[in-house]
């Protein structure tokens, strides 16, 4: 198998990695810290951190700037949304650079130790036609863990990679004149009208999107339990499993009936399931 890239540091795995833009609560400093020192241990220079406009406390100062009125949603998930896209918009406007990776401040790239490559291998071998990369994965039970298109399950927007013509079109739709739109009627009947709003509602349809789970989470308090067991899931197979399977198997998919050992299979119990192996496995 194709594992001799293992044994490099994190940071000359992700060397090339194009700029990173993390977002962060000017009060939230020890998050902010933390990401400045990964980027410093890993000799990440391209960065920048975006100051979240919006929280739920200062809802008041800000509900205007949203243009749907009948929409089920709280301040806090209003403001999650909107710093997201205000944070993407602001990049497409000041900046040329085709692509750029955004983060929560809570993102963890430690596990660009295990890769079996570098970000240079990643780059050259994802699809061609790709408008979106999720990089960090949040889904109800199962997560396939090689380069895949996106499923509506697969949720979570702590971290991911756009190039200029999702930008583009994420602010054509849902940045008018200033203001927020989060919502378009659908034809879609599995988006149910009390979801409109949510960013996985719309955000990954905006564009062609992969999946490709190789980041976790480090602040367990930040996250709702789905996000950090998901994020739990692929840490344990970036440890226990990754090691079983070559590159070629990692960046391919709908390789045949033997894919699914690539699945790694959780519950909200803490519970995972080793297909490989046919045991439960507690952590």
């Amino acid at each position: 198998m194709s594992n001799t890239l293992t044994n490099l540091s994190a940071s000359l795995k992700l060397r090339g990695i194009p700029k990173i833009i993390y977002r962060n609560y000017d009060n939230d400093t020890e998050d902010a810290k933390f990401m400045e020192n990964q980027f410093l241990s890993e000799n990440i220079e391209d960065y920048q951190r975006h100051s979240n406009k919006y929280h739920e406390d200062n809802y008041s100062e800000w509900e205007d700037l949203i243009l749907d009125n009948d929409l089920l949603r709280t301040p806090d998930e209003y403001a999650k949304s909107l710093n997201v896209i205000d944070s993407i918009v602001q990049w497409y406007d000041s900046e040329s650079s085709d692509v750029c990776v955004f983060a929560d401040d809570s993102v963890d790239f430690s596990l660009s130790d295990l890769w079996m490559f570098d970000w240079e291998f990643l780059n050259h071998h994802l699809p061609y036609n790709w408008d979106c990369i999720q990089l960090g994965v949040s889904s109800i039970k199962s997560i396939k863990m090689h380069l895949h298109p996106w499923r509506r399950e697969s949720e979570s927007h702590y971290c991911f990679m756009v190039n200029r013509t999702f930008a583009k079109r994420l602010k054509k739709f849902h940045f008018i004149d200033g203001k927020y739109k989060l919502a378009y009627p659908s034809p879609n009947k599995s988006i149910l009208f009390t979801d409109y709003g949510l960013l996985n509602s719309f955000f990954y349809d905006l564009g062609i999107t992969y999946t490709l789970p190789i980041f976790r989470l480090n602040n367990k308090d930040k996250h709702s339990a789905r996000e950090q067991m998901s994020s739990d899931a692929v840490n344990y197979w970036w440890k226990q499993k990754s090691h079983k399977f070559s590159n070629f198997e990692f960046f391919h998919y709908n390789k045949g009936d033997s894919e699914w050992k690539m699945e790694v299979l959780f519950d909200t119990g803490g519970v995972y399931m080793d297909n490989m192996e046919s045991i439960m496995i507690w952590i």
